[in-house]
């Protein structure tokens, strides 16, 4: 168990590393954006911690949550714009 608590001590640990990352994007909105995304991942952690083997490294799940979490952004965002382009066809064709 005390193990458990000190992987979840690395993990909080490179999350933070991160954080300064965030500090130094130039955009505001890019600093907010993967802010957000490390709070996602955040919500992982304990599921992350208790999936641990001794071969992973801390970053390797923190960038797949990133991953992920960008590419459902991008799904959401390519098919709202497919739905605004159909309902522009449509009224076009009304």
């Amino acid at each position: 168990m005390m193990s458990l608590f000190s992987n979840k001590d690395i993990l909080s640990s490179e999350v933070e590393s991160w954080r300064s990352f965030a500090n130094s994007l130039t955009s505001q909105q890019d600093k907010e954006m993967f802010k957000t995304l490390l709070s996602d991942y955040c919500s992982y952690i304990d599921v992350i911690v208790s999936n641990d083997n001794d071969e992973s490294f801390p970053s390797e799940p923190l960038l797949t949550a990133l991953i992920i979490s960008q590419q459902k952004k991008i799904i959401n965002w390519l098919i709202a714009k497919s739905l605004n382009t159909i309902k522009h066809i449509d009224k076009n064709n009304i």
